[in-house]
């Protein structure tokens, strides 16, 4: 058996790090502080600048009963109350209590109308952020997210929920500045700030794939700037990037935002892709008549399955996992269809009639064929323990 911290990861065992840091961030002290541990400061323009933190489901439900939620900041009042979506709060209790991620940030404000250490300290030292009790922690943006942590917290789906996560932007804004930033951002009010903030988030999505690819045995077999492949080709750069941050991705795009995240997923999903080839020949098809064959032979190398793999690689972070042992297994997974043992990526199987289907023998088409393997591969993999 073989370790990923041998084969794909440096010394320092990349997942375990990975885990680490996401999880069990935030420390509730018995004098009411609150230290978040590992934050990132950024800085988004001249005027501009907030904390960055990636804490567990734990963390925010735990941190529930500390935060205010003020909705005339948010302009969220109705006939003088907080407006409380109740059937969105359901939806995320759903969403929770399937071991899923929300998308999204949330947004903190340690509002103050002058910045006091007596009130919060950041240690450049080691990247801690120390919020004392004197402190108020608005949330200006998540509030339903937040309560939906918290019940599902107090349900006891702890177990369901444990792997999502969530990134926290926390500012540090007087109460002006706070209405007036994001009560705009609610209400969709500023769409110059919307138009830019897309923008910065497409290009960083662009450099992350350029990377990803540069740096994997990818690089030479990605069609650059057209949808079609041809045989000597094995993805087109825009399928990468739908099946990572895309509509129906794998990943949060909103996670590029923060250096740290960036550089650590490319990390891993570098050595990752790396690994793929080590397990099936089929990505190193040598030659258009070899593809061709391998096409027929097997779903391996057909660019939907890009979704597989993104999903593959999500849940060993998830699981905490430093062993090739699941990327060994998944490749040789069969399913009980219909009474029959059905190998995952058997071409033309009755596993994936009404679900995903053929055009021509070479391609995958149906709708929406990423969700429906996106949800296969979820129940798939937990077969596998």
């Amino acid at each position: 058996m073989e370790l990923l911290s041998e084969i794909m990861f440096d010394k320092d065992n990349f997942i375990k790090q990975k885990l680490q840091e996401v999880r069990n961030k935030l420390v509730f002290k018995e004098d009411g502080a609150i230290i978040i541990k590992d934050v990132a400061l950024f800085r988004a323009s001249k005027n501009i600048s907030y904390f960055i933190a990636n804490l567990s489901f734990e963390d925010i439900a735990k941190s529930f009963s500390k935060l205010t939620y003020d909705a005339e900041a948010q302009r969220r009042l109705k006939d003088g109350e907080p407006f409380i979506k109740e059937s969105q709060i359901k939806e995320f209790v759903k969403v929770l209590k399937k071991g899923e991620d929300i998308i999204g940030n949330l947004v903190w404000n340690l509002r103050s109308e002058k910045i006091s250490k007596e009130k919060f300290f950041y240690n450049a030292n080691d990247n801690s952020l120390t919020i004392y009790p004197t402190q108020k922690i608005y949330i200006t943006d998540g509030y339903h997210r937040t309560k939906s942590c918290n019940l599902v917290y107090q349900e006891g789906f702890f177990d369901t929920a444990k792997y999502c996560n969530f990134t926290v932007h926390i500012h540090f804004l007087n109460e002006r500045k706070e209405k007036d930033r994001f009560g705009k951002i609610n209400h969709n009010t500023n769409q110059l700030s919307h138009s830019k903030r897309k923008r910065v988030l497409d290009e960083l999505e662009s450099e992350f794939v350029r990377q990803l690819i540069d740096s994997t045995f990818l690089k030479g077999k990605v069609e650059e700037n057209i949808d079609n492949i041809s045989l000597n080709k094995l993805y087109t750069f825009n399928q990468i990037s739908n099946a990572l941050f895309g509509q129906k991705g794998v990943f949060r795009k909103y996670d590029l935002e923060n250096e740290k995240l960036f550089n650590d997923l490319l990390q891993f999903l570098t050595n990752f892709f790396e690994y793929l080839p080590k397990v099936r020949k089929e990505f190193l098809f040598e030659n258009e008549e070899s593809k061709r064959k391998y096409l027929q032979k097997n779903l391996i190398i057909e660019p939907i399955m890009l979704y597989a793999y993104m999903t593959l690689a999500k849940e060993m972070l998830k699981r905490g996992t430093a062993n090739s042992d699941l990327i060994d297994q998944f490749f040789k997974l069969e399913l009980q269809c219909n009474g029959k043992s059905v190998w995952f990526f058997a071409k033309n199987s009755s596993l994936w009639v009404g679900k995903i289907l053929y055009n021509n023998g070479n391609s995958i088409s149906g709708y929406p064929p990423q969700t429906s393997l996106i949800d296969a591969t979820v129940n798939a993999l937990k077969m596998i323990p």
